[in-house]
């Protein structure tokens, strides 16, 4: 797979986990349930993505500012999810 065929894959699968990230976010907040393994397992997938973000950026360091910038929106998904389900 080519460097930009990888990066642009792991782009994609950030962008839609974090939409995802907000949605489950919202569901929770509006339903109030208990289960919040949904919610769980999509705060698992960005730790995840932030740490595969990191090995990319040390394979492609000339996408280092693409890959920051997707691992920042992670990062600040995940805080907003810690901080509205509480």
């Amino acid at each position: 797979m080519g460097t930009n065929e990888e990066i642009e894959r792991f782009l994609n699968k950030a962008q839609d986990l974090v939409d995802d990230g907000l949605d489950e976010l919202l569901e929770t907040k509006i339903i109030r349930e208990n289960d919040l393994s949904d919610y769980s397992y999509i705060q698992h997938q960005l730790h995840e993505l932030v740490e595969e973000a990191d090995q990319l950026m040390v394979q492609f360091p000339d996408q280092r500012s693409r890959l920051a910038e997707i691992q920042r929106k992670i990062r600040e998904i995940q805080e907003v999810m810690v901080k509205g389900i509480y």
